[in-house]
């Protein structure tokens, strides 16, 4: 059982949000087809805004390339940065991986590794995340 928290909790306890693709998406269409950014992002502080290398290339990947660049603009509009890959991640990730893997899983898993590593709680569609004991799933996000 997924256990969800709400967004205000998460930033009452000072946390970083970092988007998973699923919620870049659904941020970016929301702004696309109402011409105004969704109140979801505007609650989250710009200095609190993260997302994972891995969802910042699925953000990216197979999209014409007009959209490609209206997506980075948009990224960086919006002051969403990118955490990066360091010993922490890592380590993060290793303490996840333990045992066998479905390979489908391995993305989640270097998300969910980047939200450990830097404290910050996952902004996702997918209510996955939050059935990993470590991760704080912002209640908001899930669909």
């Amino acid at each position: 059982m997924a256990v969800l928290t709400p967004l205000d909790d998460c930033l009452e306890a000072r946390r970083g949000i970092l988007f998973d693709t699923s919620a870049l998406i659904g941020l970016f269409q929301t702004e696309q087809l109402t011409g105004r950014l969704s109140p979801l992002l505007l609650r989250i502080p710009p200095l609190r805004r993260f997302t994972s290398p891995v969802a910042w290339a699925e953000f990216l990947c197979n999209i014409p390339r007009e959209l490609h660049e209206r997506r980075i603009a948009w990224l960086a509009d919006k002051q969403i940065r990118i955490v990066r890959f360091d010993h922490r991640l890592a380590a993060s990730f290793t303490a996840l991986a333990q045992g066998p893997l479905d390979c489908a899983l391995i993305r989640d898993l270097l998300i969910a590794a980047t939200a450990m590593s830097g404290n910050l709680a996952v902004a996702a569609e997918d209510p996955d995340f939050g059935r990993i004991p470590t991760i704080t799933t912002v209640a908001e996000f899930v669909a």
